[in-house]
């Protein structure tokens, strides 16, 4: 089952945007359905598939293969169906929390473009 942010947080967010971003969560519940593992488990591979994401991208700067590209785009698939694994096992909404949290641009400057410089994002709290 999946939470509506809209039910959990209260039906006054003032949310003025729905999220374009229309991600297929339930197609990545029924093949990696969060009654399988639990968050710990869940949180544990999107690390593990954050390293492996991280490693394919420094070989692809390493060399530009065509064939390391290739291993970028897969990984960075796995690495997003991980993200997906941690919100079902949460049963929560992704595109709901993202509604929310960028519902006004950024989340830091409130721009569209983002114009946070680098200094903004790292003391940002």
């Amino acid at each position: 089952m999946i939470i509506d942010m809209h039910t959990h947080l209260g039906s006054t967010c003032p949310w003025h945007k729905k999220a374009e971003f229309n991600i297929n969560q339930k197609m990545f519940q029924s093949i990696y359905p969060d009654t399988s593992r639990s968050i710990e488990h869940a949180g544990v591979h999107f690390a593990e598939e954050m390293g492996e994401f991280s490693e394919a991208i420094w070989a692809y700067r390493s060399d530009r293969a065509k064939e390391e590209f290739g291993e970028v785009m897969l990984e960075a698939a796995d690495y997003f169906s991980c993200i997906l694994g941690v919100f079902n096992s949460m049963e929560t909404d992704l595109a709901e929390v993202l509604a929310k949290s960028y519902s006004n641009n950024c989340h830091v400057c409130h721009k569209a473009p983002c114009e946070c410089t680098y200094t903004a994002i790292k003391t940002y709290k």
